[in-house]
């Protein structure tokens, strides 16, 4: 909404600030108005994704430059899509009783990646050593971790499906946005263009 109304104030005041074209047919005018409302737009929504991604682009510049160092040290490390494979090699039987917490919740959420992207699925290997470090963690039998990580990878597999459905939502109405925007500054163009010529102001 506050697009739209945006885009319909620019077309306005690009129509009625233009010169009079008075010796101009009226079609030829309606189309420069509506041309003119349609620049103004797209240099307004060039504009807009400009700033938006420079300051994406700052604040990413920042947590790799260590304004973040726990998170961007756990993003670097969860960087390489080697990762999991590295886990499954080094994976033993026994469950180290001195191994750190933050390593083992690391490699259980690389285990966890592939539900993040459409249509992945968790293997039965990775499931079943997953359950064997939370039994080993919580004090858990081998079958209550098993059905503990099994709705776990449900529930997180089911959130996932939601936020990319949420995500392609946003991204149509966004789509939808911008075309009313373009429409509305091609109208609110042409009306004040229209004005600008009418009897009304000349007078």
């Amino acid at each position: 909404c506050v697009a739209v109304i945006a885009s319909s104030l620019g077309g306005y005041i690009t129509g009625r600030l233009r010169h009079g074209w008075d010796d101009v047919h009226a079609d030829e005018r309606y189309f420069r108005d509506t041309a003119h409302g349609l620049t103004t737009w797209a240099f307004a929504t060039l504009l807009t994704v400009s700033v938006l991604a420079g300051a994406g682009t700052h604040l990413l510049a920042s947590a790799s430059t260590g304004a973040i160092p726990a998170a961007g040290a756990g993003a670097a490390q969860a960087a390489s899509p080697n990762d999991v494979y590295v886990d499954r090699l080094l994976r033993s039987n026994t469950q180290n009783p001195n191994a750190s917490p933050a390593d083992a919740r690391a490699e259980l959420s690389r285990a966890l990646a592939p539900i993040s992207r459409r249509g992945g699925q968790v293997s039965q290997d990775d499931r079943a050593y997953m359950a064997q470090v939370v039994a080993a963690r919580t004090g858990l039998s081998q079958d209550e971790a098993q059905k503990r990580v099994d709705a776990t990878i449900a529930q997180a597999k089911d959130a996932a499906d939601k936020a990319r459905k949420a995500a392609l939502a946003a991204s149509i109405w966004a789509a939808i946005a911008l075309l009313a925007g373009a429409l509305a500054a091609a109208i609110a163009a042409a009306e004040g263009g229209k004005m600008r010529n009418s009897r009304w102001y000349e007078t």
